[in-house]
C-alpha cells in the first residue's frame, strides 16, 4: 500500500511579505516528506460606480483576463521560488481570499496551512482587516501563521 503524501497549502500573493514563509513552507515540506500547493486567490470585488461628472471611471480588466495574468505569474513563481520542492504545486482560485484558501484546504485535506500576517493593529487592522485571522479562526487545519519582519509598517 502505498503511502498518501501530506499536503500544504501556501497562499501567496507574490508579495515581499508573503515569500517571508518561504523558508517555512520549504522546511515544513521537507519534515512532513509534503507536496506544496500554491493558491493565488483572485480577488473579484463588486463595484458599482457612479459618475457624477467628476471623470473617467477606472474599469478592471475581466476577471478572465486578470486570471489568466496570474496564470502565468504563478508559473513564474514557482520556478524562481519552489524548484527545489519535490511536488510542488499552483493553484489559482477567484473569490474572497480567506474564503477560497479555507474551501482549498478543505478540498485537498490540507494537512497545514502556512502563510505570513502583516501584523496591523489598531486602527489599520479595523480598516484592512486579516485574511490570516479569518483563516485562523474558521482553518479545521492547523495553521502556521509567519510574522512579517517589517513591522514599521503595522
Amino acid at each position: 500500500m502505498t503511502k498518501k503524501r501530506a499536503k500544504i497549502l501556501y497562499p501567496t500573493d507574490f508579495s515581499e511579505l508573503s515569500k517571508q514563509a518561504l523558508p517555512w513552507v520549504k522546511r515544513m515540506a521537507k519534515a512532513l516528506d509534503a507536496s506544496v500547493y500554491c493558491l493565488y486567490v483572485v480577488h473579484d470585488p463588486k463595484i458599482y460606480t457612479y459618475d457624477a461628472g467628476w471623470g473617467t471611471m477606472v474599469q478592471l480588466p475581466p476577471i478572465e483576463e486578470r486570471v489568466e495574468a496570474v496564470k502565468k505569474q504563478m508559473n513564474q513563481f514557482i520556478a524562481d521560488n519552489m524548484a527545489d520542492v519535490e511536488g510542488a504545486h499552483s493553484e489559482v482560485a477567484v473569490g474572497v481570499p480567506f474564503i477560497e484558501i479555507l474551501r482549498h484546504a478543505e478540498d485537498m485535506d490540507a494537512a497545514l496551512i502556512l502563510m505570513t500576517t502583516h501584523g496591523h493593529t489598531g486602527l489599520s487592522h479595523v480598516f484592512f482587516g486579516s485574511t490570516t485571522e479569518a483563516v485562523l479562526r474558521k482553518s479545521k487545519c492547523p495553521v502556521l501563521s509567519i510574522r512579517s519582519e517589517d513591522l514599521g509598517s503595522a
